[in-house]
């Protein structure tokens, strides 16, 4: 996502990455507050473009007040162990 901003890329396609990216964090590592911080980031970006955007932002905010009201996702115990082994 940096290299696409300082190269000049749509706000929009980064918007994108972020929306994947936040997704991940939330679905791997259940964090809450990353996820929804880099989402509202992709929010911003996705206001910013105005209509072009809305049915991106509408997802968007759809799925962030879905997180807000979940609890976070619960770790499968084997990957937990197998994250130890490697860590270890």
């Amino acid at each position: 996502m940096r290299i696409a901003e300082v190269q000049g890329a749509p706000r929009e396609r980064v918007a994108d990455a972020r929306v994947s990216l936040a997704r991940a964090v939330w679905a791997a590592r259940g964090d809450r507050e990353a996820a929804l911080a880099i989402a509202e980031e992709a929010a911003a970006a996705y206001r910013a473009a105005g209509a072009v955007r809305a049915n991106f932002l509408a997802e968007l905010e759809s799925w962030m007040r879905e997180v807000s009201a979940r609890p976070a996702p619960r770790r499968v115990e084997a990957e937990s162990r197998a994250l130890r082994r490697f860590n270890s």
